[in-house]
């Protein structure tokens, strides 16, 4: 009989597995004020076939691709597990976000004085008794109103809109 010695090499190339009872976030499209808080995975809901789970490398990344408007972006969150061969598990979660609600315009009625001209003005600021919006702050609304003045014609009540646009 004769033997032979040689070496046989070993390589881990399995990625890291979630857990049965995990289910990673899938896409969606929301609305700006429903954002979900990002999902967190930890060494506890993976595991791998030969780096222990609490050696695991877990990773998160959250990228903001702005749109058209402030209110208007793409968030794209990723997770990486990584085992200690430097075999990766990637799950890439998009979030599209869209402000498709109108503001809310609340006005106040006024009363304007007639200068010694016979003129008077109003302004948006005036007539504004606290809009909202789900998304900009009131600070970023714009706010325009219609008409801004009145003459001695005009005595008397008067429609006035009040337009509110967010960002």
């Amino acid at each position: 009989s004769s033997t032979c010695a040689f070496q046989v090499q070993v390589v881990d190339t399995q990625i890291p597995e979630l857990d049965d009872d995990i289910v990673m976030p899938g896409n969606l499209t929301v609305e700006c004020d429903a954002v979900p808080a990002p999902f967190v995975l930890t060494t506890d809901d993976v595991h791998d076939n030969c780096t222990p789970s609490a050696q695991l490398v877990i990773a998160f990344t959250e990228v903001r691709t702005d749109g058209n408007c402030a209110n208007n972006y793409v968030l794209t969150r990723t997770w990486t597990i990584t085992d200690a061969a430097g075999n990766k598990r990637t799950h890439v979660q998009k979030i599209t976000v869209r402000d498709t609600t109108k503001p809310v315009a609340n006005c106040k009625a006024v009363t304007v004085t007639l200068d010694k001209s016979g003129n008077a003005t109003i302004t948006a600021a005036q007539v504004n008794n606290g809009s909202t919006d789900n998304c900009t702050a009131a600070a970023n609304l714009t706010l325009s109103v219609t008409p801004t003045s009145f003459d001695c014609s005009k005595l008397g009540a008067n429609v006035v809109t009040l337009t509110v646009t967010d960002q």
